[in-house]
């Protein structure tokens, strides 16, 4: 199949209400390569896809917005197509809420909200959100600082596929470890004079008898 071809078969499919390839569409003109990039055409398509309820396109046309491309920059409207995103289970957009938030990036900083999306972000599998709320529980930024929530977290990160998340565990294992209260190291060995009571009682001498006083005395002299 040409590059031609394919392009031609999408915009058929596109045109008869294909989200998917709407879609297809807009990533292709955002992109350009196999087309000439065109960022009105990709937001065209997008919006088509967004409008059906289509979240890898609400995802696209929310960045558009944020950031200005094919279309007036408008954070705000930016922000809404991102939560439409977020909401029918794009994985990547409550984790750019959720940076947006964290850090003020075009909205007025809100750890509040920024943990909201970070939290669906990492329910979603995003390990990105999985970590931001890890990093947050170990160095106590916005929760209380709490190793083992740190932790658990951490070790979510590594199942959601973040190949870095092992040398975190191990890190707040070590901080945990440094916080537990030492035990200390008790001595078994018996005291001269406990060993000398002994051998007396073994030999024949009955304890608290005078024989027997004497023979702890000898044993310790």
């Amino acid at each position: 199949m040409t590059t031609g071809f394919f392009t031609v078969y999408h915009e058929r499919l596109a045109e008869q209400g294909d989200a998917r390839a709407q879609v297809g569409l807009g990533s292709l003109y955002q992109m350009g390569g196999v087309v000439p990039r065109n960022l009105k055409t990709a937001v065209k398509w997008y919006r088509l896809a967004a409008k059906q309820g289509n979240a890898d396109a609400q995802l696209g046309l929310g960045l558009m917005y944020r950031d200005g491309g094919g279309v007036p920059k408008n954070v705000k409207t930016g922000i809404k197509w991102l939560e439409f995103a977020a909401n029918n289970g794009n994985i990547l957009a409550p984790s750019l809420l959720g940076l947006m938030y964290a850090h003020g990036q075009g909205v007025p900083k809100n750890l509040k909200i920024a943990v909201k999306w970070y939290r669906l972000a990492s329910k979603q599998g995003n390990y990105q959100g999985t970590m931001q709320l890890g990093g947050w529980y170990e160095e106590g930024e916005v929760f209380p600082k709490n190793y083992q929530t740190a932790l658990k977290f951490y070790k979510l990160a590594g199942e959601q596929g973040f190949p870095l998340a092992q040398q975190f565990v191990d890190k707040v294992q070590q901080k945990i470890a440094a916080q537990s209260p030492k035990q200390p190291i008790q001595s078994f060995q018996k005291s001269p004079l406990e060993k000398a009571k002994e051998q007396c009682a073994e030999i024949g001498f009955t304890k608290g008898t005078e024989k027997f006083g004497d023979c702890v005395m000898k044993l310790l002299n």
